[in-house]
């Protein structure tokens, strides 16, 4: 948080601004200033404003002298610290902590606050509803959709770490997790169903700290509602990959496609793995297609594989490979289109189907429970026998590691990200017809 040459903005944390322009400093002073993980020592020699127009502003106010014998130099208040006992090596390598006023975190101790909510995250983890979002998503395209990417892994690390200054920004990131998984994945799909689970019971547990056992929440909210079950393979997911399949080799069939669908030969582009840092081919997708089990979890990666293609293409700007490209590409959205509009229609129907499946559970629920039950009673409602397999929409993970230590003059600069993202087109209505 502290000022950089050429930087005109920077952050500082309210309580330590606070806390900085409390202490009043004077001439003969003796302080410290934490730069690049180091505590460098020196004495203040005057307090004279840094702009002879603005006399009361803090910054820069004080003219220093550092021990080592270094030229003078002018630091703001926030960025000298009282030296404290230099036996004690410990207040020698970290700056001091944020400290939470009482309305940040619930509960009297901060430390046992957040051993309570790691516990009740490790134990979420390991439930069946919460596998999918355990760790980050593995796909390179993934944050172009996604700008804010999110997981339990991720939300526990940062928690193990100190990252939340409270509870609140704990909360938004759970949140977020919820509102990834929806603008990634199919509506109505399965994980959109178990995310919201997720997410429920964590807030919940959060807000709740005299709870110990995420558990049991958890159960309360099997009682509340049916969590989405796994399901054998279905007939659905053999329709799409039929589909794509056909849209391969359609393109596979098209002149010009042999320049998109081998490995491109380095003795002919030596430069092209240069340029391209993901190579991918049309044979690459075949292979995945071919896979027991399939290697695209869901359209969307199939689809994106393609797309990388033709931008590699682009990228690499090769004149007949931007020609191919100028000719599959918009030909390849078409057929896209037309197949995704029929996917929907069947997700629709799926959806239906698992809402009446809820419905006949609950009311077999609530007739196994009526004290009025007689054996003339009508038998409670049965599911169908077929097995239904939901798509699964989220992907293999890998770890993923966040350094979030910083010196106290390195510059804390803001990113706007600016995600793309995929809302769904409403069906066609003369198609639904």
């Amino acid at each position: 948080f502290h000022d950089v040459d050429g930087i005109a903005d920077f952050i500082i944390l309210k309580q330590y601004y606070d806390q900085a322009i409390q202490r009043e400093w004077t001439t003969g002073d003796h302080f410290r200033c934490f730069i690049d993980d180091t505590w460098w020592p020196g004495t203040i020699v005057k307090r004279e404003a840094f702009d002879p127009l603005h006399e009361n502003s803090p910054f820069q106010c004080y003219i220093i002298r550092w021990d080592n014998g270094e030229n003078e130099e002018r630091l703001s208040p926030w960025d000298i610290f009282e030296c404290e006992d230099s036996s004690d090596e410990s207040n020698l390598v970290k700056m001091p902590s944020y400290q939470p006023t009482p309305d940040e975190w619930p509960g009297d101790d901060v430390d046992d606050e957040r051993e309570r909510l790691l516990k009740g995250i490790d134990t979420l983890i390991q439930m069946d509803v919460a596998k999918q979002f355990r760790e980050p998503v593995q796909l390179a395209w993934y944050p172009v959709v996604i700008a804010y990417p999110i997981d339990l892994g991720t939300i526990r690390e940062r928690l193990s770490n100190g990252y939340y200054r409270r509870s609140n920004a704990l909360k938004w990131d759970v949140k977020k997790m919820e509102e990834n998984a929806k603008n990634f994945n199919e509506k109505g799909s399965q994980i959109i169903e178990q995310v919201k689970m997720v997410t429920k019971i964590l807030l919940k547990y959060i807000d709740d700290y005299s709870c110990d056992d995420i558990d049991v929440i958890y159960q309360r909210s099997l009682h509340s509602e049916q969590v989405p079950l796994p399901i054998s393979s279905s007939s659905w997911n053999e329709e799409w990959l039929d589909d794509y399949q056909t849209i391969l080799n359609d393109i596979l069939s098209q002149p010009g496609s042999e320049l998109l669908r081998y490995p491109i030969d380095e003795n002919e582009y030596p430069d092209y793995e240069r340029i391209i840092k993901t190579p991918i081919c049309f044979d690459d997708v075949q292979a995945k297609l071919n896979q027991t089990p399939c290697g695209y979890r869901h359209s969307r990666e199939f689809i994106a594989d393609c797309h990388l293609i033709f931008q590699n293409a682009i990228t690499y700007a090769d004149p007949e490979m931007i020609e191919v490209v100028k000719q599959l590409g918009p030909w390849f959205d078409r057929r896209v289109a037309i197949f995704d509009r029929r996917q929907r229609r069947s997700n629709n129907q799926y959806t239906s189907e698992m809402t009446t499946r809820r419905r006949e559970l609950q009311n077999s629920s609530a007739d196994e429970n009526n004290i009025y039950t007689t054996e003339d009673a009508p038998a409670p409602a049965t599911t169908s026998s077929s097995s239904r397999q939901n798509r699964r929409t989220q992907f293999s993970p890998t770890t993923l590691t966040t350094d979030r230590r910083h010196s106290h003059f390195n510059r804390i600069s803001t990113v706007n990200n600016q995600s793309r993202t995929t809302q769904e087109q409403n069906s066609d209505e003369d198609d639904d017809d």
